[in-house]
């Protein structure tokens, strides 16, 4: 995705509640990317959390639920995202969230540094070209407080090409689902959309991903909690 690149404008963003039909683990890797926020900051009041790539409100509404000292700014790229994910917010007091419709590059460079306490993206920024993914790394580092931590749950790829092959396969077999239920437009689409992330100027490494948030600085970068082609990464920003 470069800026100002839209994927998700069709039938898949249209309908992506559905996703989690043909993804077993989603609700297991929303849940383990969030606890990671709130089991790093035990006793703090007051955590300021910034989440890239809202959607239709599901990781934001995970945020909210696990912990009442969450405030959190919410941005997405994709205007047809917006009301879904309002609707999927409305039990929480709005005084907690702020949800905005934003190319993330640009809004990250209009903040202030040292003003996030955590930044968190599940499954948005493996969408990235991988020239556009270093900037978005690179202002998340900058905006994230000492202490802060940056925690992506997504589609990572493992470098043991057979394992990923494997990996691959499976899911794409999990998108059968649709067909049977009589959408094989869907199916198209989404086999379409993980057939492009393999393209060498977008796909997103395990090994890459970890490389990378050592060379701006964090510590304790890790990627656990794999399911298949999917995992959570994350990382400190120590000073």
């Amino acid at each position: 995705m470069a800026q100002n690149e839209h994927r998700f404008s069709n039938k898949v963003g249209e309908e992506y509640d559905l996703f989690s039909l043909a993804l077993p683990h989603q609700d297991e890797i929303q849940i383990r990317a969030v606890e990671k926020i709130v089991k790093h900051f035990p006793n703090k009041e007051n955590i300021k959390v910034l989440e890239i790539g809202f959607g239709t409100g599901i990781t934001t509404n995970e945020i909210l639920s696990q912990s009442e000292h969450v405030s959190l700014i919410g941005i997405d790229n994709e205007p047809g995202m917006l009301n879904r994910a309002v609707t999927k917010l409305e039990y929480f007091s709005p005084e907690r969230f702020q949800l905005y419709i934003a190319d993330a590059l640009e809004y990250l460079e209009k903040q202030d540094a040292d003003t996030f306490d955590a930044v968190i993206s599940v499954w948005v920024l493996h969408n990235l070209q991988a020239d556009f993914r270093s900037k978005i790394y690179k202002e998340i580092y900058r905006v994230l407080k000492t202490n802060g931590i940056f925690v992506n749950g997504d589609k990572m790829a493992v470098t043991d090409i057979a394992l990923h092959k494997e990996h691959l396969d499976w899911q794409l077999k999990q998108f059968d689902v649709y067909e049977d239920m009589g959408r094989s437009e869907l199916k198209k689409e989404w086999t379409d959309h993980y057939i492009e992330d393999e393209d060498s100027s977008r796909i997103l490494y395990e090994s890459t991903f970890i490389q990378d948030l050592q060379k701006l600085g964090f510590k304790d970068c890790v990627v656990d909690n794999r399911h298949y082609m999917d995992a959570i990464g994350s990382a400190i920003k120590v000073k």
